[in-house]
């Protein structure tokens, strides 16, 4: 079944989220975890910084999990939903800037604010889109072979 199905399940049937109430983060994370086509993985040592496009100041954030496709981040500020961001990406020796991603989702949490962001590397503006792409894939497989597990949430 679909995860729109299931959502929207769950918001014709207000009865049920009273015996299992969910909060809007929660129905995001499991619309989100349905719809991927690759786990994601939970990652400590991958170092994030990122710009919106137009601007230069760089900001940071803490990676929570991260897949070829996209990640998910915490950081202090709300980001615009379909914002272009560039992303700066560093996992040991390897490393990566000008990554183009697009927020998806950015829900508030206890702790600051939770975004998705889909990597875009097709982009007319994505520069050297196959050495990003190779090295998405390459962190990937490299988080897949280690003791990380694939996460649960969005």
């Amino acid at each position: 079944m679909p995860w729109f199905t299931k959502l929207a399940a769950q918001l014709a049937y207000p009865e049920s989220m009273h015996a299992n109430p969910a909060t809007h983060s929660d129905m995001i994370a499991m619309a989100n975890a349905e719809r991927r086509s690759a786990p994601r993985y939970a990652i400590a040592d991958l170092d994030l910084e990122f710009r919106l496009k137009g601007r230069w100041r760089r900001s940071g954030a803490i990676v929570l999990d991260f897949n070829r496709f996209g990640l998910a981040m915490q950081t202090d500020t709300p980001q615009r939903l379909n914002q272009y961001l560039f992303l700066q990406l560093r996992h040991r020796e390897l490393s990566v800037s000008g990554v183009v991603g697009v927020v998806h989702n950015c829900v508030q949490q206890a702790d600051g604010y939770r975004c998705g962001i889909q990597f875009r590397p097709d982009l007319k503006f994505q520069s050297q889109a196959e050495r990003v792409k190779k090295y998405l894939r390459e962190l990937e497989a490299r988080l897949a072979f280690t003791d990380a597990p694939p996460t649960e949430t969005g």
